[in-house]
């Protein structure tokens, strides 16, 4: 190999490298820019709910769930582990991941690392200022997906699906409507611009949220897109903090060939900010 040849080949390299190193920043300053969005952005300053408002199965369960409803929070944050799957049959794929969640108005960051042996995965889920976005990277570099078509209707069912783990949003979300469907079940709807999604709620023996389930959510398949029942599981509920929450939860897909169970996951760590914490952390309380 010549000198010429040589020095095209490194030339290639370098710029390969530049090219990643460029990609993985742009991708690092887009998730860091997201969770201090939700961390430190301003909440609706709106009245709370009252309480007495609610259908009774949700008064029920806030007076289980919440220490102290009259305390205003800001964010919730978490970290979780558990496994993945790709699709139906398929091997469970370990992940670790951390979650934020905004109070008082629809906002979530899921940031996960799945691992295939020798490769990893990072994946964004999230939904920020009205914005659904999805986007997962090999090494957390590479593109590999992006979101679907129907992205901000599936991010807001999101939102409303995972209450259980951040439940004053209840109280301080005053945009959410509810609606009694019988003596375990409720629906609340919420609507983010164009975009009006609900979901139900169920309750257990104990009075608390143990299932989700809507036939809103779109399922992706072979190009395909189609509205498929889509279910959420809670179990396990501890106290953290002010907070009772379920500690494990599983998702799926409620297909015509029976269930594909996509995402089981456990709470690790668990930490509620409430806004007074934010003002005094900004110097402002």
């Amino acid at each position: 190999m010549n000198s010429t040849a040589t020095l095209s080949i490194i030339t290639a390299l370098t710029a390969l490298a530049i090219g990643a190193l460029v990609q993985r920043h742009r991708f690092q300053s887009w998730l860091t820019a997201g969770e201090t969005a939700l961390r430190q952005a301003n909440r609706p300053n709106t009245s709370p709910v009252t309480l007495s408002t609610l259908p009774l199965l949700v008064q029920n369960y806030l007076r289980l769930a919440v220490k102290n409803p009259e305390r205003r929070y800001h964010h919730v944050e978490f970290r979780q582990s558990g496994r993945f799957w790709l699709k139906a049959g398929g091997p469970g794929l370990p992940f670790a991941a951390n979650q934020v969640m905004a109070i008082g108005q629809p906002g979530f960051s899921w940031l996960a690392k799945i691992e295939i042996p020798p490769l990893h995965f990072v994946v964004c889920d999230r939904l920020i200022d009205g914005t659904g976005a999805l986007q997962a990277r090999l090494f957390g570099i590479v593109p590999l997906a992006s979101g679907g078509d129907d992205l901000l209707r599936g991010e807001l069912l999101r939102y409303l699906a995972e209450i259980p783990w951040a439940p004053t949003t209840i109280l301080q979300d005053a945009e959410l409507r509810w609606r009694e469907i019988n003596g375990r079940t409720v629906e609340v709807r919420r609507r983010v611009g164009e975009v009006d999604a609900g979901i139900e709620l169920h309750f257990n023996d104990d009075g608390l949220i143990d299932r989700t389930w809507t036939k809103e959510r779109v399922f992706n398949q072979g190009g395909h897109s189609r509205q498929v029942p889509w279910e959420g599981r809670f179990s396990n509920y501890a106290q953290h903090g002010e907070f009772f929450i379920p500690q494990h939860g599983e998702v799926s897909w409620l297909l015509e060939s029976g269930p594909f169970t996509y995402f089981k996951g456990d709470i690790t760590s668990y930490n509620v900010r409430s806004i007074l914490d934010i003002l005094n952390g900004m110097g402002l309380g």
